[in-house]
């Protein structure tokens, strides 16, 4: 048991010794992957654990290309794995989804009633049918298949009817259309 140790100890701080005198090289390629100093000492510093971790019999394979390559993948994983981040995340800084001011100024309230009373009024235009299948769709949520179902209608007769509401909506509250198609 006490040669083992020994030579693992031996392999590593060979391994250590090797990897020590390629330092700088690490480091300058960890750097141009992550574009970080701080980013590429990290992962130079668990490139040098990973290798730690090395067993005996395996650690004089281990050529200073490998552990180059072994540098470089780590970065190019920490990069990726930053990239994700910031896209899951981004949303939760975002200005735009979160108001600055939870409380609206009276200005904001009287351009909100009179946008939703100008919408209101081109919903009364609307046949009792296509309102409630408008209303249906957009407020409750309920899929367009299921209300042509439940109407006797064909999905594109329910999709006309929600887009024709849709655009009359739009007209009344000065919104432009832009011919996206979103529904």
């Amino acid at each position: 048991m006490m040669a083992t140790d020994r030579s693992r100890n031996t392999a590593a701080v060979a391994l250590l010794d090797r990897a020590t005198r390629l330092r700088p090289t690490l480091l300058r390629i960890a750097r141009r992957r992550t574009g970080c100093p701080y980013r590429a000492e990290d992962v130079v510093q668990d490139v040098f654990l990973k290798l730690l971790q090395t067993p005996a019999q395996e650690a004089d394979g281990v050529t200073d290309a490998y552990i180059r390559r072994m540098v470089s993948n780590l970065a190019i994983d920490r990069c990726r794995r930053c990239t994700l981040e910031r896209t899951l995340f981004a949303s939760l800084d975002d200005p735009d989804i979160t108001p600055p001011c939870q409380t609206a100024t009276a200005e904001t309230r009287l351009v909100s009633a009179d946008g939703l009373r100008r919408v209101t009024s081109a919903l009364r235009t609307l046949s009792g049918r296509d309102r409630q299948i408008f209303l249906l769709h957009r407020m409750d949520g309920i899929p367009q298949k299921e209300i042509a179902d439940s109407h006797h209608l064909s999905r594109a007769s329910v999709c006309g009817i929600i887009r024709k509401a849709h655009d009359r909506c739009a007209d009344a509250a000065g919104i432009l259309q832009t011919g996206t198609g979103d529904l």
